[in-house]
Formats: C-alpha cells, structure tokens, sequence
C-alpha cells in the first residue's frame, strides 16, 4: 500500500483577522490618517499629505511608521519631507498614484512604484529609498524616477510570488491590451512579463481611471474600466509566471459618467466588492463554479451613497470605502460573509474634522493572507499543518471529539491523525506580541485509502493479424476489463483504477482505447486504485499480461479446382507448432480435421466459387487462427481459337492469337513460342509475339492453374537469300520458310536462271532444291523464284525473289 503528498491552502473563515504590522499606518484625502497598531483604527490628524486620490504608506513589520507620499513627496516617520524625497513622478490625482514595495533580502531598501494620472508622459516610474540614510529617517537614493513603461493607466497593484520572498508589482498599460507583471527580487525590478489580455484601454484618457488590485491569495486580479469601458475584468493570475488568463467581464453598473471606480477582495479571496460612481457598492460570489454564474452573482449592498470612492482591506480584515470630502469611512464590517450579512456600515471610522478624498493608500496584498496548509490528507496518515506568518503563540483544535483530550495542539506546524475519513473544521487561534487574538477555521477533508483486491493475471492470445512470427504482442485489450476485480467490494462512485507500464507510475496507460504496447511477454501491469476525491490516497497492486501465440502457417489466399477432377488438395505449409484443424463450410458442416484437404469431387462448389474455412487451435493454450479459402472451379476447354493473325516476310514478323469470342477473358491463360533448336521459349501472358523468325512455328498455350493445355502449328513464310550445297549438313538446300507438308500443299514454287530458264520446280513437301539440273551441278550464281502460295482455305499469295548460290 502506497501513500501519496498533496498540500491543499484553505481557508474559510476569519472571526478576528490582523496581518503583519506592514498596513498600520494609513495617510490619505486631506490631512487624514489611520493606526491600526491597537486592531481597531485610531484617527490620526498628525499627517501632512493632501491628496485628491493617490497615496501611499509603509510601516515596520513591528508596526512602526517608516514613511508615506503621495506619489510626488515623500515624509519619513517624523512628517518631515524625506531627504531627496521631492519631484517624484507619480501624480496625487491618480487612481493609485503609488504603492511602496520592499526589497526582497535587504530589510532597509524599498521601492516607490509612481503612476501618472491621464496617461500622461511621466508613465509607470520606480525610486529607490535607503532607511539607513538621513540618521535612519530615510532618503531617496540616486536611482529616482526610472520609467518602466508609457503611457499607463492609474492602475497598480502587488503581490507575493511564488516562491515566498519575489514580489509582483502589476501595471496596465494605456492605448494597450498589455498587463505589465514586474518582479521584484533581490537583484532588483526585472523586465515585464506581459499578458495581451481583456479590453484594449485607449481613446478618452478618462478611461484609465479606476483601481486594480491583487486578491490577497494572489490567485486572481480585479480591474475597473471606467467611463467609455464601463466594466470590470476578472482574471486568473499565476503567481509563478506573472501570467493573466481567463477572462471574466462584469457589467452593468450605475453612474452617468465614470462609472466604477474601486474594487477589493475579501480577506479570503472569495468575493469581490466593486464600487461605482453612481453611490453603489457591489458583491460577487467568485466560488460558483462557471463564470456565468459568478457573472450572475451580482448584489447591489448599497445605492445612493454619495461621494463613494477607494476600497482598500485592513489589519482588523475589514474593507473600508472612502467617501469623498466626509470625515469619516464607511466599512464593510464582515466581508467574507456572502450577502447583506457582510454588514456594510456607512459611518464607519470617524476622522476626527479631516476629511476623505477618493483615495485610499494600497498595499501589497499579501500582507492581508493568512494561510494554513495541511498535507498527509488520507486516512491513517499523520497529517501536518502549517500556519504561514505565523505569531508569537498559537492553539489548534482538530474538531476530533472522538480522539478525546488528544484534540488539540500548540505547536505552529503539528500533525495529527484523525479517528476516520470526514470533513473537519480545523480550528487555529493565533496571538500576536501585542495579546490579540485571531481565529482561522480551516476545513480540511481526509479521505478513505482503498484496499486494492490482486487480480488474476490477464491471459490473453496475440491478435497481431500482420504478425508472421510469434512475438507475444496483442493489438486490442481494453484493461477496463480488470476494473471490477481490482476494485472488489468498493464503491465505483468513490474510487477508481489507473493502470500503468512502470512500477514508478510514470508511464499511464489509457484504458479507455485498446492497449496496443506491451512490450514483453509476460508484462508486468501496475494498477493504481485511488480515492476520486484525493488521489493521493490510493493503493496497488500487478499482475502479469501474458500474450499466448496463435497458431502460425501459410495458407493459400484462394484456390483454383479443375473442372476436369484432377487429384487436388489443399494444405498448410511450415506450420510452426503441432495443432487442431478442422475445415468447414459456411454452414459449419465439418470436411476434414487434418492439416491437408483433399478434394475429391467438384458437386460441392457452386459456380462463383465458395469460402472455405480452416480453424486451428493451438492444444495447449486454446488460442485459435481462422484461415478463409476461397475455392473456384476452373472449367478447361472454353478457349477457342478463332484466328491467328500473321505478319511475315517483313522485319518484324508477328503473330497475334485471337479467340473465338472477343470478350473472352485471357487473364487466365499465358503463351509460349517454341525456339529454334525445339524446346519452348518463355511463356507470357500477352497473345502476341513478335520478331517471329520464320519457318513452321509452334505456338505453346496453358491456363495458369495448371488444368489444361494445349498446341498450334502457324507457318512464318519467309525466303533465304542463298544456300550452300556443299553436303556439310548447313544449308543445303533452298526452300521457301513456313511451307511444309501441312501447310500451302497446292503451291508451286518456280527456280530460273539468270536467263529466264527454269532449272527446279519444288514442290511444297519437299526438302527443296539442291543446286542441280539433271543431275548436274549448276554455277554459283543469281538465281529467281516465283512462288504461288495456297492455303488450305483457297487463300493465294504470290510472291517472287532471288537468292544466290553458293559453293564452298
């Protein structure tokens, strides 16, 4: 049995938050000012920063004010104007003029990420300031007002990355579809990952007003078009890459002219609050499970609440609302609460006769997430849980009443083991230095690990049809088929089998197609049986996948019976193990159990031919090979010659057979020539032959099947041009080629002189003339013939020439 790791971030619920000392101190509007030091803000009226919108601040991680600005002056902890802390870029009427990120691994530098307002030409521009300058009040260093990118909007929101230590400071470009994601590390701001991602700002410069920010998981991004756009876009955020994705627009807001303006999340990231300039305050449920859904979460909380402005999270995990030009804030008392019951409070915070603008300062957001992790989630395991930024002391109770006094623990990263499977309300209470006291109730769900049942090997044979070797590979297994023996008595509801090719479960098998990769014979399978709900609580088991060969031969494809009852048989050739056979017609009467059928009689086969079937089976192993024979009778005799087509006496002689019918079929038959010492030439299967030599030629006819056969005789005529009767057996006599006794028997050949004189009359039977007149030798000379060639049909060709003599 084998145990898996998951680590799952949950949080559900915060009856008390505070965060890390970071948010403390807030400056803001006119004059105005905020310490949430005590958990519950105190106005302050010490600060000197007015500002129609954009501001900024940062405090110790003890809770010390180090220093604010409005994005164009800066003032240490004392409200002095920090040394070199004037002209920065940033402009105080910017959504969000600034936001203050520390440098990761250097506890005394910070940056001051500046936005100009209206897409104006100062842009996205960072400084640098160094706590230790000025006696420890602080200084803007030297590398002040260095332009990231413009034009932008008033947009800019931060969050951690990944790794625990980088930050992500988020811009949107203007006249763009660009978010700009820089990452902020020990060496410094990086290059921008870029996400071409929701509406394209461009056209009214109004329209880059409106906020952003980062929910405090750092999952998701909020931003508000404004004026012509009208909307605010939902994202994704991968706080690995810096990378935007799925897009979820929300429309359909109040306000004649800018239309929304804030956005902020709930301390557990799981609904959004957006603000218009209508006076509305919206929620939205972002845990429904399609975007429509959310889309269709909409709830107006309030309407009608003049001068609404800036949302911004607090320390005490509220959501406070600027209200321009009131003394005072509203609040949302319980923003993870879905609903009415988030408890929207208009007077929220007085500010003691200093007054709100539409601002707030932001902050990066994860200062506002306090997360638990647990991992070692099935049952039976010591499951460990981790509280990140922690506080001095903590107190967990497991909800386990069952383990009794063993419930609960006060070490920051226990582990327990639950009494069973369930759902529990894990409950972690954490003190800070100052005595207070926060509640995080973190549900957590331990799963069933399955107990596998160990099934029986898969024995199966190769069905490998191109296969001509034994190789043990089968082409077609669907392992779905071992299911529900591995499963056993569990619930398929709840559980589920994977199967794989390594016993590293690396490699997965798809059991849903056929299996066509094994690649030994026998295999190992290794199944995983896994919870459905965590798949890290899961079990294992293998059997073996073994591939038994099927019976191998050679078999014939079709098979050809003369009509003419010829000894016939069919049989296996080089079979590669001893087997079953049995032979059988397509209404499974049985014709032979051996490896050869013999053919006996003709009544069986119809014409068209029939298929006859040969199964045989492997003794040993029952695996089974089934062979179709097509059987055809052949009827011998049905070719007839009609004519043969003869061109002699030209330099290319040629004869072409034709049959009877001329849409007779010669595919099935193929012609040889006799050669000039006897024997037969090659045969072909084209009926005609050319570059015949003359001369009594006969022509060699076959079926392929070898059933029938049969010969012609076809005379070539043709005229030698001399003969030598010199009795040394080559040309002793001159005759004309292709006439013989069988062939123009009513011709008359005529021999003359030079003088006209005829000196031999052959005779079509004869072995022809041989250079005498009575009986004496004739001089090597010219001679002439006239040829009067008739056929057996009546047919005459005429024909006349000269050869010579010679003697030797």
């Amino acid at each position: 049995m084998k145990k898996g790791l998951l680590i799952i971030f949950l949080i559900t619920m915060s009856i008390q938050s505070f965060a890390q000392k970071q948010t403390a101190f807030w400056y803001f509007g006119d004059l105005a000012g905020l310490d949430f030091n005590s958990g519950s803000p105190v106005a302050l009226s010490d600060g000197l920063l007015t500002t129609n919108e954009g501001c900024a601040a940062i405090s110790s991680y003890e809770g010390d004010l180090l220093f604010y600005t409005d994005g164009s002056t800066v003032w240490n902890k004392n409200h002095d104007i920090m040394l070199n802390g004037e002209d920065l870029n940033g402009d105080i009427s910017s959504t969000n003029s600034a936001i203050i990120i520390p440098k990761p691994e250097n506890p005394d530098i910070y940056y001051i990420f500046t936005v100009d307002d209206l897409g104006g030409g100062n842009g996205l521009q960072y400084s640098e300031v160094n706590m230790l300058l000025d006696g420890g009040q602080g200084g803007v260093t030297s590398s002040k007002n260095n332009q990231l990118h413009t034009p932008t909007t008033e947009k800019i929101t931060a969050v951690k990355h990944q790794n625990d230590t980088d930050w992500w400071v988020l811009s949107h470009k203007f006249n763009s579809q660009e978010f700009a994601a820089y990452r902020v590390s020990s060496s410094g701001v990086s290059s921008p990952q870029i996400s071409n991602i929701g509406t394209t700002i461009t056209g009214n410069t109004f329209n880059t007003v409106g906020a952003m920010k980062f929910s405090p998981n750092g999952r998701k991004v909020a931003i508000a078009n404004s004026y012509d756009n009208r909307e605010v876009q939902l994202f994704d955020f991968d706080d690995l890459t810096g990378t935007l994705s799925n897009l979820i627009t929300l429309s359909g807001f109040n306000g004649a002219t800018a239309n929304v303006y804030g956005v902020e999340f709930s301390l557990d990231s799981k609904l959004l609050f957006v603000t218009d300039f209508g006076g509305s305050l919206y929620q939205y449920n972002l845990e429904l499970a399609t975007p429509t859904d959310i889309i269709n979460s909409k709830l107006e909380i309030m309407n009608n609440v003049a001068g609404i402005g800036a949302l911004q999270i607090a320390p005490n995990g509220k959501i406070y609302i600027a209200r321009e030009f009131y003394s005072y804030l509203s609040v949302i008392n319980d923003p993870n609460v879905l609903g009415t019951g988030c408890n929207y409070q208009d007077i929220g915070i007085s500010l003691n006769d200093r007054r709100s603008k539409l601002g707030l300062p932001p902050f990066i957001q994860s200062y506002f997430w306090k997360e638990v992790t647990s991992e070692n989630l099935c049952y039976g395991e010591n499951t460990q849980f981790n509280i990140v930024n922690p506080e001095v002391s903590q107190i967990w109770n497991f909800d386990d009443p069952a383990s009794g006094a063993n419930n609960t623990s006060t070490l920051q990263s226990p582990t327990y083991i639950f009494t069973a499977p369930g759902t529990y309300a894990v409950e972690v209470e954490s003190t800070n230095f100052l005595g207070e006291s926060a509640i995080t109730i973190t549900n957590v769900i331990i799963s069933e690990t399955p107990v596998a049942t160990i099934p029986t090997d898969l024995i199966m044979c190769d069905d490998d049809e191109d296969d001509d070797v034994e190789n043990g590979i089968i082409q077609s297994l669907l392992l779905t088929d071992k299911d529900t023996e591995i499963l056993g008595a569990l619930d398929i509801n709840q559980f589920d089998v994977q199967y794989y090719e390594d016993i590293a479960f690396t490699i997965p098998i798809d059991k849903n197609n056929p299996y066509e990769n094994n690649i030994a014979n026998a295999q190992l399978i290794y199944a995983k049986v896994f919870n459905i709900d965590n798949d890290t609580c899961f079990d294992t088991v293998e059997f073996n996948l073994i591939v038994n060969n099927v019976p191998i031969y050679e078999l014939v494809d079709g098979k050809i019976v003369c009509s003419n009852n010829l000894p016939d048989a069919i049989s296996v050739k080089n079979p590669a193990g001893v087997y079953d056979y049995v032979w059988t017609l397509d209404d499974a009467s049985v014709l032979s159990n051996t490896e050869t059928l013999d053919i006996l009689t003709l009544d069986f086969i119809p014409d068209g031919g029939l298929t006859i079937t040969l199964t045989a089976t492997d003794p040993f192993n029952n695996c089974q090979t089934i062979t179709p024979v097509f059987v055809e009778k052949f009827e011998i005799g049905l070719l007839t010659i009609d004519d043969i087509f003869i061109e002699d006496l030209t330099d290319n002689n040629t004869i072409t057979i034709s049959p009877q019918d001329p849409s007779f079929n010669l595919d099935d038959y193929e012609f040889a020539l006799d050669d000039t010492e006897g024997g037969i030439g090659d045969y072909q299967n084209s009926p005609v032959f050319e570059n015949v030599i003359p001369g009594v030629r006969t022509i060699f006819i076959r079926d392929i099947y070898g059933c029938d056969d049969f010969t012609l005789e076809v005379p070539i005529i043709g005229f030698p041009k001399f003969f030598t009767p010199n009795d040394d057996g080559y040309n002793d006599t001159w005759h004309i080629l292709g006439v013989n006794r069988n062939f123009y028997t009513s011709s008359t050949i005529r021999i003359f002189d030079r003088f006209g004189k005829m000196v031999a009359n052959i005779l079509p039977q004869s072995d022809g003339w041989d250079g005498f007149y009575n009986n004496k030798k004739l001089p090597e000379t010219d001679y002439w013939f006239t040829a009067t060639l008739v056929d057996s049909n009546g047919n005459i060709r005429e024909q006349r020439g000269h050869f010579s003599l010679i003697r030797r």
